[in-house]
């Protein structure tokens, strides 16, 4: 595949519109958990939300798309393919868990929660690995829908 089609494009286009908004939604997922003095693994619950989220927009708008838009001849979900689909991800989960990083360490309002004020590297390490199995099975759906 030498050139993007613009089905991809397309994709490529929604899904940075998407992530426009993930610092937003993240921040209104963590006041929402505030208020209601849900505070028990609000950064993992929050960020792998907001992320979930993500990936249920991005599969909707895969499955608009024909896969002769996409430019994928076949329905052999090629690793070139996946490749290119997940270009537009690229970044996107460190971002967020930077982001909410930031957001937990200079907050008022969680400093009154010590382990989501200033997550330990074994609380980090947990969210890290939680958003990795969402991604592994962001990308098996997309593969089950590209062999459908």
């Amino acid at each position: 595949m030498s050139e993007v089609s613009d089905g991809l494009v397309n994709f490529a286009n929604t899904v940075q519109g998407i992530r426009v908004g993930i610092k937003r939604q993240y921040d209104r997922s963590v006041n929402k958990d505030l208020s209601q003095q849900n505070s028990q693994d609000l950064f993992l619950r929050n960020v792998t939300a907001v992320l979930q989220q993500v990936y249920q927009e991005a599969l909707a708008k895969l499955q608009q798309l024909p896969l002769s838009e996409l430019g994928l001849e076949s329905k052999d979900g090629s690793a070139e393919f996946i490749t290119q689909l997940q270009k537009p991800f690229d970044g996107m989960i460190e971002e967020l868990i930077h982001y909410a990083l930031q957001k937990h360490r200079s907050s008022c309002a969680l400093s009154n929660f010590p382990d989501e004020h200033n997550p330990s590297p074994e609380y980090l390490a947990q969210v890290i690995d939680t958003t990795s199995w969402d991604w592994s099975a962001f990308i098996l759906q997309v593969n089950n829908l590209l062999t459908r």
